[in-house]
């Protein structure tokens, strides 16, 4: 049997040297339990007792399952924690290589030695500055939610936090606040005053007026060139930083009997981002037109299996990607434009 090592004395000067002392102490303490169970003339087998395994799974397995990448790799692994960085530093786990789950937002591979990663939660449930001034850390921030510069765990994850609105809403009831103004995408133009967080804006639809909408138009802001098939044309439009987008021939034309807003509109494409889409309202001899109706800050809801499984929301399918598969059923619509739930594979 080794010898046993006391742990050293003196109080921790810093998180490492806690950590440190913890891990020192651990090792101490079974040291003692294997020398006792040693010793002992009635033990034949202390097996269970032992923290050394014959096997260790190191290797990758030939079925990855979520109770081994949840498992924390054996000591004889040698996937050790240099300088306890990961740990104190990120929060993190020393992992190896093929046990990346959908829990690590991150996976460094210069923390830990061997053939082993760190692996980063921005989502843990720890206490933080962040977390202390009403903010969420994140991989990264939804497009409804502002940045700010309070630390998390990590300083590879972003604080984020609800944006307070002043007056968007009232604005157009249709707008929202978002963390920046990318985010607003075709068919909205930007108001920086009525949402209260430094960077960040007010999404305000085009609204057309009877001229833009008799031409089968739709109002377009600035940021943004009109849809192909589309020519410009002055004016048209309720606001000032929008103009009327014109048909260049016959195109996509509202039914006479659909109940239409000013901010609707008729597109042979998919609608744009942050709009409602549906396949009735609209008419063009036998090719599809979509009906969209701005307002659709959340075109996706997603369901309690997605959620557990840390995925997200998107129109957008996940086929052919090595890291995502989509989860049925784990989101649903608001339209007529089907979700998807990205899911990490493992």
């Amino acid at each position: 049997m080794n010898k046993l090592i006391e742990p050293g004395a003196g109080e921790a000067t810093s998180d490492q040297d806690y950590v440190a002392k913890l891990r020192e102490q651990f090792e101490y303490f079974k040291q003692l339990i294997l020398h006792d169970l040693a010793s002992r003339s009635d033990a034949t087998d202390f097996a269970d007792y032992d923290l050394t395994d014959a096997n260790p799974n190191c290797e990758q397995p030939a079925t990855i399952t979520c109770s081994a990448l949840d498992e924390i790799p054996h000591e004889t692994c040698a996937c050790i924690d240099v300088g306890y960085e990961c740990d104190v530093k990120h929060k993190g786990e020393c992992k190896l290589s093929w046990q990346r789950s959908h829990h690590c937002d991150f996976f460094l591979n210069d923390t830990c030695n061997s053939d082993c990663r760190c692996c980063i939660r921005c989502s843990l449930d720890v206490q933080t500055e962040c977390k202390g001034n009403g903010g969420n850390c994140r991989k990264k921030c939804g497009q409804l939610q502002r940045e700010s510069n309070f630390t998390c765990h990590s300083e590879l994850c972003r604080c984020c936090h609800p944006i307070v609105d002043t007056g968007c809403k009232a604005e157009n009831s249709m707008g929202h606040c978002v963390g920046d103004p990318s985010y607003c995408g075709r068919g909205y133009y930007t108001n920086d005053n009525l949402c209260a967080d430094p960077g960040t804006t007010c999404c305000v639809p085009c609204m057309a007026l009877d001229s833009c909408i008799d031409a089968n138009g739709y109002c377009e802001s600035y940021a943004h060139d009109c849809l192909p098939g589309y020519y410009e044309e002055e004016g048209g439009c309720e606001s000032g930083n929008c103009r009327c987008c014109k048909p260049e021939t016959a195109t996509c034309s509202r039914k006479s009997n659909a109940n239409y807003g000013r901010g609707d509109f008729c597109s042979p494409d998919h609608c744009p981002r942050n709009y409602y889409q549906s396949t009735t309202g609209c008419e063009d001899g036998d090719n599809t037109c979509y009906s969209c109706k701005p307002g659709s800050w959340r075109g996706c809801v997603k369901n309690s299996n997605c959620s557990a499984l840390e995925g997200f929301c998107s129109k957008k399918s996940c086929e052919g990607s090595d890291i995502y598969i989509d989860l049925d059923g784990g989101c649903e619509s608001v339209d007529g434009r089907q979700c998807f739930c990205w899911c990490k594979r493992y």
